[in-house]
């Protein structure tokens, strides 16, 4: 019986490890889709979560998903988070970021 339950627990936690691992590969998924679409569709320097919920790749035209590839995107240096207030296209924006060339 103890071994019958230890390995039901080995076959959980191995669930649950490929489970986290297709939650990260889907993050990594979109934060490529945007970072495409940035280098081949926008030709702005900085770039706002609305230009891509309205403009971006259909997989991120929710704000929650394109803030989280945004994110990802500045955690691996392809963008830099400007400070709340910066000026962009003539407007004091509370969220924007610059695209690193």
């Amino acid at each position: 019986m103890e071994s019958g339950v230890a390995l039901a627990k080995f076959y959980l936690s191995e669930a649950s490890r490929l489970v986290s691992a297709a939650i990260v590969s889907a993050e990594i998924d979109n934060a490529e889709k945007l970072r495409r679409w940035l280098l081949e569709q926008w030709h702005e320097p900085e770039v706002l979560v609305r230009d891509v919920v309205q403009l971006g790749p259909n997989s991120l035209r929710e704000t929650t998903k394109a803030r989280a590839a945004l994110g990802v995107l500045e955690k691996h240096g392809w963008l830099v988070a400007l400070e709340g207030g910066t000026v962009v296209r003539d407007a004091a924006r509370k969220e924007a970021w610059r695209i690193v060339s």
